[in-house]
């Protein structure tokens, strides 16, 4: 029986601690069987009685940190406390943040420098990887693609020649499509490999073949034309720096070219150039095929060959186009003996007997462009009056009283037909009054003679006569017609009076 010491004073009515004793002994009857294992919840940690459930040792947690993880782009952070007594762990977790990729686009490598496949990095985390949603994460530098390396070919070099550009040796790589000065490909080559064309003289273009190409440099010295070529409609007078070597600098028939084109027509022919303008231009040594310049062996010229280009690229600067009119190259006419010669009437020993010339059209053709003294000088006035006023009265250049008999014969223009100036094809040059007002503003005629406009034209017995002295290039003709051409005023000079 338990015995009850000092007991207090009941504070309630004694069969209320009664029952609550009574309870006590019916849920406990022995020792309280107390767990070793600590229960808890977010607050407090306790121990239980296995038996009654009773609660012992009951207290609020120490919770100390335990463990912690950074948050990332891919994966959430967290802190973990533990509490020091009971064990209790509480976990608080961060969500990740996501990456923010940067995209590097692939880069293509070439034999010296490496390439790139493309790939993402991310600002955050300091990773690479291979897709934008960063799913799958490469090492660094896995997107290298290593450079190839040169494979080089040796091009053996050329000198450049009149005709032709020359070529610099060098080393070609197959890669890259780069050239190299060196076989080991450390001396690239960023001008190129050509070398130009040597640039010729209108002089060395006269004993080019045919059909060459060349870059040719030359004077603009004056314009001609005519109209009953097949390939020379228009021409410039395209003169050597250094002589008086001339030669046609044609841009073809009926605006074949750029050239044809500036020039305007036969009718209406302008120079696109002014007089000493230097050009460098490219052109085709080339030859007239029928009726014109001397018949049909024709006469060598330079066809303007780069119809696409500006024509003004051509131009290098002012020159000189003055002829030198005391050069050796400058052919004397005093007779009509010379005059015959020079055209290309040949193997005949006197212009007024009965055994006639032959007509050479190599001699003339080879004669062509160059430049005569004419002394001595008579003329027939022949054009007719249904011309334009620029060409009217053109004028055919004889020599000495002798040409008198032009006045009084019917000049036969048959074949093999001869005439008492000997002439077989009778060949009657001609100072064509049109190209000489383009050069100079003014007739042969106007120059010699003044205002001609009251001279009938084929008034044979008006012999007109000038004393003096007159520079003039032959241009060509055929094989009864020629053509001369003033270039300049003071070609015609007076004669000095004493």
């Amino acid at each position: 029986m338990v015995r009850l010491k000092n007991f207090p004073k009941p504070q309630k009515p004694f069969w209320e601690y009664f029952v609550f004793f009574v309870f006590a002994m019916c849920a406990c009857t022995t020792t309280h069987q107390v767990s070793k294992n600590w229960k808890a919840d977010a607050e407090f940690h306790w121990h239980e009685c296995s038996d009654c459930d009773e609660l012992f040792d009951k207290g609020a947690h120490d919770m100390q940190l335990f463990d912690s993880k950074e948050v990332s782009c891919a994966e959430e952070g967290y802190v973990t406390y533990k509490c020091s007594v009971c064990g209790y762990t509480k976990k608080d977790t961060t969500p990740a943040t996501g990456h923010a990729m940067e995209k590097h686009n692939a880069i293509s490598g070439d034999c010296e420098t490496a390439g790139a496949s493309e790939y993402y990095s991310c600002s955050k985390c300091g990773k690479f990887y291979s897709d934008p949603e960063g799913e799958h994460e490469i090492a660094e530098n896995s997107w290298v693609i290593p450079c190839a390396g040169h494979t080089l070919t040796h091009v053996e070099g050329k000198e450049a020649t009149k005709t032709q550009a020359g070529l610099k040796d060098h080393y070609y790589c197959e890669v890259c499509h780069k050239t190299y000065a060196d076989a080991a490909a450390t001396q690239e080559i960023t001008d190129g490999v050509e070398i130009k064309q040597l640039v010729s003289s209108v002089a060395e273009a006269r004993t080019m073949p045919v059909g060459s190409e060349l870059i040719v440099r030359g004077v603009v010295a004056g314009v001609t034309t005519t109209q009953a070529s097949l390939n020379l409609i228009n021409a410039i007078t395209f003169k050597d720096e250094f002589s008086n070597v001339s030669m046609a600098l044609s841009g073809g028939k009926n605006g074949a070219s750029a050239l044809a084109n500036a020039m305007g027509t036969a009718a209406n022919i302008i120079m696109p150039f002014e007089k000493g303008t230097i050009l460098e231009i490219p052109v085709t040594v080339a030859k007239t095929s029928a009726n014109y310049a001397c018949g049909n062996a024709g006469i060598v010229y330079l066809l303007y060959t780069d119809g696409e280009e500006e024509l003004i690229s051509f131009v290098k600067g002012q020159g000189n186009y003055k002829y030198d009119l005391n050069a050796e190259d400058v052919v004397d006419i005093s007779t009509q003996e010379d005059f015959f010669r020079f055209l290309g009437l040949l193997n005949g020993s006197n212009v007024y007997g009965t055994e006639g010339f032959e007509y050479s059209y190599e001699a003339a053709a080879a004669n062509t462009y160059k430049l005569v003294r004419m002394t001595n000088l008579r003329c027939v006035l022949i054009s007719s009056t249904s011309y334009d006023e620029r060409i009217k009265h053109a004028w055919r250049p004889c020599f000495s009283e002798a040409c008198n008999t032009w006045a009084s014969t019917t000049i036969s223009n048959s074949a093999n037909a001869t005439n008492n100036i000997g002439a077989r094809q009778s060949y009657y040059p001609n100072f064509y009054n049109y190209n000489t007002y383009v050069n100079t503003g003014m007739t042969f005629s106007e120059m010699l003679f003044g205002d001609t406009s009251d001279v009938s034209p084929k008034q044979w017995t008006n012999h007109l006569v000038f004393d003096g002295t007159v520079y003039a290039m032959f241009i060509g003709g055929s094989d009864y017609y020629a053509q001369f051409v003033v270039l300049d005023k003071d070609w015609v000079i007076p004669a000095t009076v004493e």
